[in-house]
């Protein structure tokens, strides 16, 4: 449930089972998704992050965020799900959903076949079986660098060796897909962070070297494990370390000070 068994945050450490409602109610630390906005949304970071104004949960992310459950900690799917009758978006939803949300995220039943079936397919894939193979799963991991506090939470992390990461698409994949998602979801940005918090903060046993993304289509139930170029890794880190810097300036000259209203801006 999502008032019990709260993790406390340590730093420089991988921090087992934290729930995904505790690991994102901190503010204190910066995700990837938030910081991959500094560079060129920092409107929708100010939004998002100084006035905290979040959207309702979408099918896409509850879904997503289910298949995560079902692959890696399928013993968490009780205390952290509400199963629903009603399809999201109806009246009865939404009721349903009001009654649980403090303490549940609730999903359609809908959703649930359709998580299933994603999760199925990814177990079925031997390249991503080999991949999870050995590693730990959804650990989190917070710390400072470079002057700006940061979190992940890896999915699957194979000590001395890769991270690997699920995504859930609503695309059919081939290569050409593949690389436009990537791309135009920042998953090389993301990348270039975990690896950078991984080898900075924890103990060189504990190194990686590769990426991978391990990719399953709502569409069509394909599933394909990619591994991120070192130019992408590369072109990506050089973006990651300016976001950090841009961050920082945005915060050292107020920028992201919430408005005074009873002040005129110059």
């Amino acid at each position: 449930m999502k008032s019990e068994n709260l993790t406390e945050v340590k730093t420089g450490v991988l921090i087992p089972n934290m729930r995904n409602d505790v690991y994102h109610a901190d503010r204190k630390y910066i995700s990837s998704s938030g910081l991959k906005l500094v560079n060129n949304r920092v409107e929708e970071f100010y939004k998002k992050y100084v006035l905290n104004i979040r959207e309702p949960l979408s099918e896409a992310l509850v879904v997503g965020n289910y298949v995560h459950s079902l692959v890696l900690e399928p013993h968490t799917i009780d205390d952290e799900y509400k199963p629903c009758e009603f399809n999201r978006g109806t009246l009865k939803f939404k009721a349903f959903e009001k009654e649980w949300e403090a303490t549940h995220t609730v999903i359609s039943y809908k959703e649930m076949d359709q998580a299933n079936y994603l999760a199925s397919q990814l177990l079925s894939n031997i390249q991503f079986r080999n991949k999870i193979e050995g590693g730990l799963y959804e650990h989190s991991l917070f710390g400072e660098i470079n002057g700006v506090h940061q979190k992940i939470k890896l999915d699957v992390m194979v000590p001395g060796s890769h991270i690997l990461d699920i995504k859930t698409t609503k695309e059919p994949l081939s290569k050409f897909s593949i690389d436009r998602i990537i791309e135009s979801h920042g998953h090389g940005f993301s990348a270039a962070m975990y690896i950078n918090l991984v080898n900075t903060l924890l103990p060189p046993e504990l190194h990686v070297k590769e990426y991978y993304l391990g990719f399953v289509s709502k569409l069509t139930g394909q599933a394909v494990v990619r591994k991120l170029r070192q130019s992408e890794l590369d072109e990506s880190h050089y973006y990651y370390i300016l976001a950090l810097e841009n961050l920082k300036f945005y915060r050292e000259s107020g920028d992201l000070d919430p408005l005074d209203e009873n002040q005129i801006l110059e």
